[in-house]
């Protein structure tokens, strides 16, 4: 567990991190704050190479917005069933969709 301003740092971080990073194919991001690890979760709509890069370049300028080291993993998930909008996240929700 982490303490709510840890978690909203990092939340904040991670949305100047995603800035125009965020394409039509996904779904949902969330971060999950494990002591000072990070864990991120994307869904996507379908799989795709170009999101997948996207998502580690988020993640490469997350890591460089830390004052100090910091694990961070990222979750990629394909939406493998109805997208259910919040319901559908592992987490704090940061981006979601609004389900159809």
């Amino acid at each position: 567990m982490c303490s709510v301003e840890y978690e909203n740092q990092q939340i904040l971080a991670l949305l100047q991190a995603m800035w125009g990073a965020i394409s039509a194919n996904i779904l949902g991001v969330s971060i999950e704050c494990d002591g000072e690890d990070v864990h991120l979760h994307f869904v996507l709509e379908r799989d795709s190479a170009e999101d997948r890069e996207e998502i580690e370049d988020i993640v490469s300028e997350l890591e460089a917005l830390q004052s100090g080291p910091v694990l961070i993993y990222a979750h990629v998930t394909v939406l493998a069933g109805p997208w259910l909008g919040v319901g559908s996240v592992v987490g704090r929700p940061v981006y979601v969709r609004k389900a159809a």
